[in-house]
């Protein structure tokens, strides 16, 4: 039989999600009156989770500290999505779509040279051929450690480049301070 937990919303805990709903309601598209039920969003989310609370792995106070600043994170996350692309609706490319003359096929297939672009970059006044060389030229130029640290931070953030490459945080941003004065040295911003 296990042990009891702990009440979840000691003082602390309800102290932490007042100041915390109160950051929320100043952010940019929040008012004021929206801190009331982003508390009790806040603490709805934190009781949803609190089954995951493990006493030999951390304090009571540690993990709802971890769990709220995540929350706050995902709620204000999922507020801007809202704000962007309400009504928006996302469609897969790999979704089957039907054309008379060749049947069924992915809408990948149907996409033009400009719409794959337009995914990749943003929209095809934004590509430049000529920065995309120059980057490319930079990055050859850089010394193999950098160059390693630079092709790994294109794909992950740089906790986890350092993580991946057995380095500490603080050599990996040592490091992409001297790649960005390389890449200002070659002329890009």
């Amino acid at each position: 039989m296990s042990a009891p937990q702990p009440s979840v919303l000691n003082d602390y805990v309800q102290q932490l999600i007042r100041v915390k709903a109160r950051y929320l309601a100043r952010q940019p598209g929040f008012s004021r009156s929206d801190e009331e039920d982003l508390r009790q969003e806040i603490t709805k989310r934190l009781l949803e989770r609190a089954h995951r609370f493990d006493a030999r792995r951390a304090s009571l106070n540690t993990f709802v500290d971890r769990v709220v600043a995540s929350l706050v994170v995902s709620i204000l996350r999922e507020h801007r999505r809202q704000k962007r692309a309400a009504g928006n609706t996302t469609v897969s490319i790999d979704t089957h779509a039907m054309r008379a003359a060749d049947g069924r096929t992915p809408l990948r297939d149907h996409l033009e040279a400009a719409d794959v672009q337009r995914r990749l970059v943003g929209s095809p006044a934004d590509y430049d051929p000529e920065r995309e060389a120059a980057v490319r030229i930079a990055l050859c130029a850089l010394p193999p450690e950098l160059r390693s640290i630079c092709e790994r931070l294109m794909d992950v953030p740089a906790a986890t480049a350092a993580r991946q490459l057995g380095l500490t945080r603080h050599q990996v941003l040592k490091a992409i301070s001297a790649i960005r004065s390389h890449f200002r040295a070659a002329g890009l911003e």
